[in-house]
């Protein structure tokens, strides 16, 4: 019996947050049934870790080298890294000041474009 290992992806992936830029690198990301949505959750993982969370209600995240965007709900990415206490946070202030509740917002876009996020 032989042994099949699979090659290793790595995928670079490109976040907009806040007017700033982020580049994240996952190993494997061959792993992730969305490689976007796991970026966008470890690049709130790292800033709670860093004590800067300064959020927005949803984030931009394309692959690099890519030009298609996808629009992720920064409610719904918080509740994947089960930060449940900031995820709820953010969504009674965008109940308070723009009556739309993030919880009934799907997790991304459907509607995929093409935008220039500054690359790294």
């Amino acid at each position: 019996m032989t042994k099949k290992t699979k090659a290793k992806t790595i995928s670079t992936v490109i976040i907009k947050l806040m007017d700033e830029s982020y580049e994240i690198t996952l190993n494997d990301s061959a792993l992730y049934d969305d490689v976007l949505l796991e970026a966008c959750t470890r690049l709130l993982e790292d800033n709670i870790k860093n004590k800067n969370l300064n959020v927005t209600a949803f984030m931009e995240a394309k692959f690099k080298n890519e030009k298609n965007t996808h629009l992720y709900n920064t409610y719904k990415v918080l509740i994947n890294g089960s930060f449940h206490r900031y995820a709820e946070n953010l969504r009674k202030t965008c109940i308070y000041v723009w009556k739309v509740d993030l919880s009934k917002e799907p997790i991304k876009s459907n509607v995929i474009w093409k935008t220039k996020i500054k690359t790294l």
